[in-house]
């Protein structure tokens, strides 16, 4: 039991981890994008619609940076977790074999 339990948490540590990364590149993306290139979309020719746009974006963009922090959160919080099924994986394993030696005399 406690091993299947910290596998299963290693593996969503694991899937966390991953999701994590894609995010953190997507959220580089924009600020890469903010940063060299936002400025190529003020000049077009119906500046209230792109200057919208860009500001519907970045209202995404904050809520997915917020998302990735979560994760952030979470992937600490598995680890953990992990190590402390751990721990506790080989504090049981000799008292349940000392407990069945015993009762096997």
């Amino acid at each position: 039991m406690v091993k299947s339990s910290r596998d299963w948490i290693v593996q969503v540590k694991s899937l966390t981890t991953q999701l994590f990364q894609c995010l953190s590149k997507t959220v580089g993306a924009w600020e890469n994008f903010c940063l060299n290139h936002a400025t190529y979309f003020e000049n077009l020719s119906n500046p209230l619609n792109a200057e919208r746009s860009l500001r519907d974006i970045e209202i995404t963009f904050t809520e997915l940076d917020s998302l990735r922090n979560e994760l952030e959160y979470l992937v600490g919080s598995c680890s953990e977790f992990a190590q402390e099924v751990h721990f506790h994986y080989w504090l049981i394993i000799p008292l349940f074999i000392k407990a069945v030696t015993v009762q096997s005399y």
